[in-house]
C-alpha cells in the first residue's frame, strides 16, 4: 500500500471539504429556489381556488320562490 504524506493528505482533505461546501451550497440554493417555487405555486393555487369559488357562487342557479313543491312518486 502506498502511504500518502501528511501534506498530501491535508491537501486532499481541504479539497474534499471545499467540494463538500460547494455541493452543499448548491443544494441549499436549489432547495431555497424550489421552496420558493412551491410556496408561490401553493399561493397561486389558493388564490385560484378562491376565485373559482367566487365564480361558482356568482353562477349559482336562482331558485324561484313561487315554485310548486316537487311531487315525489
Amino acid at each position: 500500500m502506498k502511504r500518502t504524506s501528511l501534506a498530501g493528505g491535508l491537501i486532499l482533505a481541504v479539497v474534499a471539504a471545499i467540494a463538500a461546501v460547494i455541493v452543499l451550497g448548491l443544494f441549499y440554493v436549489l432547495g431555497a429556489a424550489i421552496g420558493v417555487a412551491v410556496f408561490v405555486a401553493l399561493g397561486v393555487g389558493l388564490i385560484g381556488l378562491i376565485l373559482y369559488g367566487y365564480a361558482r357562487l356568482g353562477r349559482r342557479p336562482k331558485v324561484e320562490e313561487n315554485q310548486p313543491p316537487v311531487k315525489l312518486p
